[in-house]
């Protein structure tokens, strides 16, 4: 793919960053600031702490120069983009959304297009990470990429407005990807790919069938990694764990998970290391480790950004492990924050879910008629949305409710509800069987007397359980615990020598600051004694040879009647310097331009004196302000 330097790509492969580093290294002036910008755009997720650094270096060059240059104000509009992803990345959102704000304005100063869609586009991102509706920010960006006619940009944008549609419609979602493959050529660029075989896991997973699911979705990991989208890869590898999770798989899921949570770390993305470590507390409360599990649910909660899906799901997490620890009034007070955040998502599958918690938790608390009524309800919408795991998890959920009636009549219904919840299981592609729904089956045909029914499902839990808690998954499960732990006190150790170099520092510079005053004290002593003018000087020049380096000291007094400087005293490396006179409106004179402006210069050239280097005022920079 050729690389236009006026329309670069949304994300790029590393075939396309190697030419611009090529095309960088014989470049000079403002065409490497062009070259800079576009590597640091394709390289912000890819190379996060490279494409910052280029963006930092460039933003106030860029800045200096745009008001007389129009034509760089597209490429600072493409440095703030860049810049605006670390403060989203680390959940900063308000800092995020003012310089994608900015580079906005930019864009739309400059009747550029496409960097209006491209800020739209992540302006969506950055206000549905606070729980907003970006459906506004999808429709501005989409008419800004119609626009600029970039039909890849806007393939792009409809497969992510999909993505989350398929979280509430499926009907239209599957309708919204037909029209978009009529609409659009199939375009196999990595970027493209990368999203429409997520669109396909992402229909499948809500339709119940997460075993379909999981090939689309790992080769999307896989095509998003190579075009640079290494945020969304960690989010698609964890929900393959997710995926996995739901079909009892935990090895495979914890395979993902470590996989998200080292994308995450290469990110090093607050926000998103959150997401994945509250994955891999679920997973730990899956095992019974309970309370490792809330040590990191509870991090990952503070760490979250306030009202976003992801802190909702967090919630969830911690609610199902107090269940399983039948803390009940712990478990109520998590879904009481869980459910409301994940209703205004829409998401059918974490609803259905968590509603069924909601019932266990009613039944914990001795509510059973409206645990029942609930339970009731909760398989309902999985049929008729076809969540099938779901309903294998509400039947499972109206058996254990049922269960708690010791009366005969009661335990046939459990028994029927549980050969219901078994014969759905196993017609679910690659779902794996819970031991628990197994060994629930064997206690019942027990307690009606088949004894050799019972035995056979005993058998058959023993082989699930030993499967899914397994020997290989628990020494998996440690490692992730214990990298967790050696990461977060590595972090806590980078913490506390900041701080001790912080206060090094510091106590280094009061004592310089204390020798300073005593130096100056003792030259107000010295100065005290003088009598002369001459003796004055001298006493000054040799304290200013101690505080700075410089080799030169000039003492003008201003002549106002005549306006003009007259130097009184000078002196270079020990030697006078002759009488000069300098008009205040001498255009190529720094003592001129200090008197009149009232500011500290500091020259580039060589140090004042009556030679040629003298006049070299051009280079002197600004280096405060005086009043």
């Amino acid at each position: 793919m050729p690389f236009d330097p006026l329309r670069p790509e949304y994300a790029a492969g590393l075939e396309v960053v190697q030419s611009i580093e090529e095309r960088l290294v014989p470049a000079t002036g403002t065409q490497r600031w062009v070259l800079q910008a576009h590597v640091a755009w394709y390289q912000r997720q890819r190379d996060k702490a490279r494409a910052q650094a280029l963006a930092a270096e460039l933003e106030p060059l860029l800045r200096g120069v745009v008001q007389t240059d129009l034509a760089l104000c597209a490429v600072l509009a493409r440095v703030l983009l860049v810049r605006a992803e670390q403060p989203w990345l680390d959940g900063d959102t308000h800092q995020a959304q003012a310089l994608a704000q900015e580079a906005l304005a930019l864009g739309a100063a400059q009747g550029d297009a496409l960097l209006v869609g491209d800020a739209h586009a992540l302006l969506a991102h950055i206000v549905w990470q606070r729980g907003e509706d970006n459906t506004p920010c999808f429709q501005a960006a989409h008419h800004a990429y119609a626009q600029a006619g970039d039909a890849r940009r806007r393939r792009l944008l409809g497969l992510r407005e999909i993505f989350g549609v398929a979280l509430r419609d499926l009907v239209s979602a599957r309708a919204m990807l037909a029209n978009l493959g009529q609409d659009h050529p199939e375009d196999q660029h990595p970027s493209v790919k990368a999203w429409r075989l997520a669109v396909e896991a992402n229909v499948l997973e809500h339709a119940g069938d997460y075993a379909s699911a999981l090939e689309p979705l790992s080769q999307a990991v896989g095509a998003a990694l190579a075009s640079g989208q290494h945020r969304v890869a960690a989010i698609w590898s964890g929900n393959l764990g997710i995926y996995l999770r739901n079909l009892h798989d935990l090895s495979g899921s914890l395979m993902w998970c470590e996989r998200a949570l080292a994308l995450a770390r290469q990110l090093d993305s607050r926000v998103m290391q959150a997401t994945c470590l509250s994955q891999l507390g679920s997973l730990l409360g899956k095992l019974k480790r309970y309370d490792d599990a809330v040590e990191i649910l509870v991090a990952a909660d503070e760490a979250m950004v306030a009202g976003s899906e992801a802190r909702a799901y967090n919630s969830h997490h911690l609610a199902c492990v107090f269940i399983a620890m039948s803390d009940w009034e712990r478990a109520a007070l998590w879904l009481g924050i869980a459910l409301p955040q994940l209703f205004a998502t829409g998401r059918r599958v974490s609803i259905n879910t968590a509603q069924l918690d909601l019932a266990t938790v009613y039944a914990g608390q001795g509510h059973i008629a409206q645990a029942q009524q609930l339970g009731w309800q909760a398989l309902a919408d999985a049929r008729q949305h076809h969540l099938r795991s779901n309903e294998v998890a509400a039947l499972q959920t109206l058996a254990d409710l049922c269960l708690l009636d010791p009366s005969v009549q009661s335990a046939r219904q459990a028994l029927g509800h549980l050969q219901q919840a078994l014969a759905v299981a196993r017609s679910i592609p690659g779902f794996q069987i819970e031991p628990k729904l197994l060994e629930s089956l064997a206690a019942q045909w027990a307690r009606q007397g088949d004894f050799e029914q019972a035995y056979r499902y005993l058998q058959e839990a023993a082989q699930a359980r030993e499967r899914v808690l397994g020997l290989e998954v628990g020494q998996r499960a440690a490692g992730l615990q214990v990298r967790y732990r050696t990461e977060r006190l590595r972090q806590e150790a980078d913490v506390l020598r900041r701080l001790s170099e912080s206060e090094a520092q510091r106590a280094n510079d009061l004592a310089v600051a204390h020798d300073t005053l005593a130096q100056l004290a003792q030259l107000g002593r010295e100065l005290t004694a003088m009598v002369t003018e001459s003796q004055v000087f001298e006493a000054l020049e040799g304290y200013l040879y101690q505080f700075l380096d410089v080799s030169v000291m000039s003492l003008y007094l201003l002549e106002a009647e005549t306006a003009t400087l007259k130097r009184v005293y000078g002196r270079r490396q020990g030697q006078p310097l002759p009488a000069l006179h300098l008009a205040l409106d001498e255009p190529d004179s720094a003592e001129a331009r200090c008197a009149l402006e009232r500011r500290v210069l500091r020259l580039e050239s060589t140090c004042l004196g009556d030679d040629s280097a003298e006049r070299q005022s051009p280079r002197v920079k600004p280096l405060t302000c005086t009043s």
